[in-house]
């Protein structure tokens, strides 16, 4: 497996964030990810983590879906991060 991971940073949390995180999530799954989490770290900031089955899927995706996400809610990407999947329960 192979995770990727977004951290997100906003002045408020998008009032339409849960319709478009349910259209993103289905974006996500159709594109070929495992799951998706997020991640509310601050009134201001949050993290997305994406699980793919491996790694050529995800890195193809990433582009597409960091910048529509972006677009769609107005948060801004702060940092990121990726790897393969080592250890999981």
């Amino acid at each position: 497996m192979y995770a990727t991971s977004a951290d997100w940073s906003f002045d408020k949390l998008p009032s339409n964030f849960g319709d478009k995180n349910s259209e993103f999530t289905n974006e996500l799954k159709g594109m070929g990810a495992l799951n998706f989490f997020w991640v509310q770290t601050s009134k201001t900031s949050g993290r997305s983590i994406t699980i793919w089955p491996y790694q050529a899927p995800g890195q193809a995706a990433l582009y597409r879906i960091r910048e529509g996400a972006s677009a769609g809610t107005g948060m801004q990407i702060a940092g990121v991060c990726e790897g393969n999947v080592i250890a999981s329960t």
